[in-house]
């Protein structure tokens, strides 16, 4: 790209840097200015490059919810070692929609792709958030006396449950969190931690763990919107439980189911193909 006049013209990869620092709409709005500028907004030099930058320095939540007439996605940023106040507050940014008849339940992201297991367009059934670690594929299944945890052996393709869910007891006004460890993978050691947070800061309605970040902190969030909903941040080196309030969902008159997603990371590619 040249400058007015007798100027040496701006080396690209400068040029990419600036765009993969820059929001998606400022970026927009420089694929908008030639066609020149729109080329390079499509190499795939730059797509790389802004989607390794999302991925390395700019993670966000990605909220799935299901309304009664479509699938809303929002996302809000990912906060990295949250203060202990529990006062802090983020904003929710409306994505995209889609048709309420993909089904009522959703797995992912892999690849940047979800998917909808209520379809019912394959009678194939298919493992979600599963985990392989030295050749064995860890799932959760859910059966009619609670939840227990499956493990595949994918090279003798032996099937065996390890253990079942915790029993919970009467204490339904706490928030407490339950650790299965795997402490050694090859004797199928396996630590339990239990962890019951301060009742101050707990809501009301049911909490999920959705993922564990880079930094090692545990992130549980609300189930079904509300008017005031919460996503939490846990840290068990320190025992630490940060509560962040996530602004958005207010005009949603009855709860509505939420599936939420760690580590989302904005792909240009995708977004100028949508738009």
């Amino acid at each position: 790209m040249e400058r007015e006049g007798n100027s040496d013209p701006i080396p690209i990869d400068i040029i990419l840097d600036i765009l993969s620092r820059s929001s998606t709409k400022e970026i927009a709005t420089f694929g908008l200015a030639s066609k020149l500028c729109a080329s390079i907004l499509n190499s795939q030099d730059f797509t790389e490059l802004f989607l390794t930058r999302s991925l390395t320095s700019q993670p966000r939540l990605l909220f799935a919810i299901k309304n009664s007439g479509d699938w809303r996605f929002y996302s809000s940023p990912q906060l990295h070692n949250p203060d202990e106040n529990h006062s802090l507050v983020v904003s929710a940014d409306l994505h995209m929609q889609l048709p309420g008849d993909m089904g009522s339940e959703i797995c992912g992201p892999v690849s940047g792709l979800f998917y909808f297991p209520n379809m019912r367009r394959s009678e194939v059934p298919v493992i979600c958030e599963g985990v392989c670690i030295d050749g064995v594929l860890y799932y959760i299944a859910g059966q009619a006396k609670g939840v227990k945890l499956a493990c595949f052996d994918v090279r003798n393709e032996n099937f065996s449950w390890r253990w079942d869910s915790y029993d919970y007891g009467e204490a339904r006004c706490e928030l407490r969190l339950c650790l299965q460890i795997l402490e050694d993978a090859q004797d199928q050691k396996w630590l339990k931690r239990r962890y019951t947070f301060p009742v101050n800061i707990v809501v009301k309605g049911d909490v999920s763990v959705v993922g564990v970040t880079a930094t090692n902190e545990i992130i549980l969030s609300m189930d079904y919107t509300s008017k005031a909903f919460f996503v939490f941040y846990f840290n068990p080196e320190r025992s630490t439980l940060e509560r962040v309030r996530v602004q958005g969902f207010e005009a949603f008159e009855k709860p509505n189911r939420v599936y939420t997603f760690v580590d989302y990371a904005e792909d240009f590619k995708f977004i100028t193909e949508s738009s």
